[in-house]
C-alpha cells in the first residue's frame, strides 16, 4: 500500500524516545491507522505536511533573538515532524546557534518552548552544542516555557541560564519511552503463521509464533535505561540538581508551582510579565553599552589632550 509507513513505524516503536506518553500514543495510533486502515477517508486524513527544513528565529527587541520550539522535536527534519504538522529538528537548532554566535548585535537568546518532546537521537549532544556555542560567544540564554517543556523539550529548556515558566505551563517528564505491539495472537486468530528463515540468531526479534523474543525485550529495556541515565546526567549538569531529585520525579509532569519547588524552573511569569522582563533587560544593556561607548570616547579625548600637553611642554608646537 502506497500510503503505509511500516518501516518508519518500526523505527519509532522500537527505539527509546523522549516524549510524553500521550504524544507518543498519538503518533503510534496515527501510524497504525495509516498502515492498516482501508478506509479512504482515514488514508486521506493521514496525509502528512512537509515541515520546515530550518529553524527560524526573530529579533524581538534591539538585542534579543527568539527561537521557538513548538511541536515534536527530532534529530533532523523527518516523517515524525510531518506527522505532527510542526516541530523542530536538533540540526536546525544547531544552525541557529551558529547564526547567533556570529551575529554581534544579538546579546540575548530566548528559547520559547511549547513541546511535549520527541526523539532521543542526538538530543543531548545537540543541546550541549547549542549551549557551548551560544555561551562561548558571550550571549545570554533565557528559556521561556509558554505551554509545556516535557521530555526532550525539557532537555532543551535546561540549556538556559534561567528557566521561566508561564503560570499555566508544565515541565518535566524526565523519562524515556518506547512501545512494542505483539501481534502474535491476532495472527493466530487470522490463521496466519509467520515463518522466519534467517542466518544469525538475532536477525529478527520474533519467535516462530510472532511474539517478541525475551532477549530482544531485555536489550530494548537496557537501551531505554541507558538513555534514561544520560537524560538524568544531562539535567543534573545543566540545572545543578542532585540526580536523586531528578530520578524521584519518576518522569512526572509538573505544573508551574510544583516545578518551581523542585528546582526544575527558576521563575514564574505570564507572557506580559516576561515581555517586560526581557525588554527591561534589553534597555539596561543598551544603557550599559552607551555608557561604555561614552567612557571610551572620554578616554580617547583625554589621551589626545595629554599628547597635546606633552608636545607643548616639550616645545614641539
Amino acid at each position: 500500500m502506497a500510503h503505509s509507513a511500516f518501516l518508519f513505524t518500526n523505527s519509532i516503536m522500537e527505539k527509546p524516545q523522549l516524549i510524553t506518553e500521550n504524544d507518543f500514543n498519538d503518533v503510534c495510533n496515527y501510524l497504525n491507522n495509516r498502515n492498516y486502515s482501508t478506509n479512504l477517508e482515514d488514508i486521506a486524513a493521514s496525509k502528512t505536511r512537509k515541515p520546515s527544513e530550518t529553524a527560524h528565529g526573530q529579533m524581538i527587541n534591539a538585542n534579543t533573538y527568539q527561537i521557538k520550539i513548538d511541536g515534536v522535536t527530532t534529530y533532523k527534519t523527518s516523517t515524525m515532524q510531518s506527522l505532527c504538522g510542526s516541530g523542530m529538528s536538533y540540526q536546525a537548532l544547531k544552525q541557529q546557534a551558529d547564526y547567533v554566535a556570529k551575529t554581534p548585535s544579538i546579546k540575548n537568546v530566548v528559547l520559547s518552548i511549547s513541546s511535549g518532546g520527541g526523539e532521543a537521537m542526538g538530543c543531548f549532544a545537540a543541546a550541549q552544542y547549542f549551549k557551548d556555542t551560544v555561551k562561548g560567544s558571550g550571549k545570554n540564554i533565557i528559556t521561556y516555557v509558554d505551554e509545556r517543556a516535557c521530555s526532550a523539550a525539557y532537555a532543551w529548556a535546561c540549556v538556559g541560564d534561567e528557566i521561566i515558566i508561564n503560570p499555566e505551563g508544565e515541565a518535566g517528564s524526565i523519562g524515556v519511552v518506547t512501545r512494542l505491539i505483539d501481534q502474535s495472537q491476532a495472527l493466530d486468530k487470522a490463521g496466519i503463521k509467520p515463518i522466519f528463515i534467517t542466518a544469525g540468531a538475532d536477525k529478527v526479534p520474533f519467535n516462530q509464533d510472532g511474539s517478541f523474543k525475551q532477549d530482544f525485550i531485555d536489550k530494548l529495556q537496557a537501551s531505554v535505561d541507558k538513555t534514561y541515565t544520560k537524560f538524568v546526567e544531562h539535567v543534573s549538569t545543566m540545572r545543578n540538581l542532585d540526580a536523586k531529585i531528578i530520578k524521584d520525579t519518576q518522569a512526572n509532569v509538573y505544573d508551574a508551582d510544583e516545578a518551581l519547588k523542585l528546582g526544575l524552573v527558576d521563575k514564574i511569569m505570564d507572557v506580559e510579565e516576561f515581555n517586560i522582563y526581557i525588554n527591561d533587560g534589553s534597555e539596561q544593556q543598551q544603557v550599559q553599552q552607551t555608557q561604555q561607548q561614552a567612557a571610551r570616547y572620554t578616554q580617547q579625548v583625554q589621551m589626545k589632550q595629554n599628547m597635546l600637553n606633552a608636545l607643548k611642554n616639550n616645545r614641539l608646537l
